[in-house]
């Protein structure tokens, strides 16, 4: 993934491990994708959050094997709450998208000690 602006992209190509319906990528991955991204949407907006809601509508299926564009945007914030939306492409046509709700929270600076 790469940050655009206030934007992320990205591009992924999902192996037969990540198989859920007969040659296309199993939604449970697709959403965890899509709350990586959204978070990452966050994070560079300097607005870490955690999840609050993650809505997906899977619109056709998600091919294996197929370079797969990505593509996530806090779209909104009030107070604490952000807002943002995700897509996941196959040559121009959306095959999942997502919005999601986080809770802000403070963006660690490093990392604690062991203790």
């Amino acid at each position: 993934m790469w940050k655009e602006g206030r934007e992320v992209r990205g591009e992924v190509i999902f192996s037969p491990t990540y198989a859920g319906p007969p040659d296309s990528v199993h939604g449970g991955i697709i959403a965890a994708v899509f709350d990586e991204l959204l978070s990452m949407a966050n994070i560079i907006t300097g607005k870490a959050g955690f999840t609050g809601t993650l809505s997906i509508k899977y619109r056709r299926k998600t091919p294996l094997n197929t370079p797969i564009q990505l593509w996530g945007a806090n779209v909104r914030q009030t107070g604490r709450r952000q807002f943002g939306r995700a897509e996941m492409r196959v040559n121009g046509e959306v095959t999942a998208s997502a919005e999601g709700l986080f809770i802000g929270a403070a963006i660690p600076t490093g990392l604690g000690s062991k203790s």
